[in-house]
């Protein structure tokens, strides 16, 4: 079970994506295009597991390291939103401020009213109305 319990924590990533491959098992069909919204002070978590991911061949990860330089950049993230199946969020005390983040949130939720997964990567609270489109 995916869980924000801070005493149901994974110990690394690998853990978290075989619970989240068993999690997504009934839900996504082939490979699952996910797109990860993180704060860049996060970035070493957020290329662990979206190395760990891919690395499965289950799931097709968007994140912004394929942004195409000389291209504008809100435009290669809502299209990778809008390409993408779900969302997963790492929550920290830096993507709980980040604007960017909020901004992919309020995107996903507000127009494409899709699935939400929030993996927490550090205690933090949040706004409960973070929580309300979560799988």
């Amino acid at each position: 079970m995916l869980s924000v319990d801070p005493e149901d924590r994974f110990s690394n990533c690998t853990e978290a994506i075989g619970q989240l491959e068993r999690a997504l098992s009934g839900y996504v069909q082939d490979r699952a295009r996910l797109f990860i919204s993180y704060s860049h002070a996060d970035r070493a978590v957020a290329k662990e597991f979206a190395k760990g991911l891919e690395e499965t061949q289950r799931f097709v990860v968007w994140w912004d390291r394929t942004i195409v330089a000389g291209v504008d950049w809100s435009d290669q993230i809502e299209q990778g939103m809008e390409n993408s199946d779900l969302m997963i969020v790492l929550l920290s005390r830096n993507s709980s401020i980040s604007e960017e983040v909020k901004r992919e949130w309020s995107y996903w939720i507000d127009s494409l009213e899709r699935p939400i997964i929030s993996l927490v990567i550090e205690g933090v609270v949040f706004p409960t109305d973070y929580f309300q489109n979560n799988i």
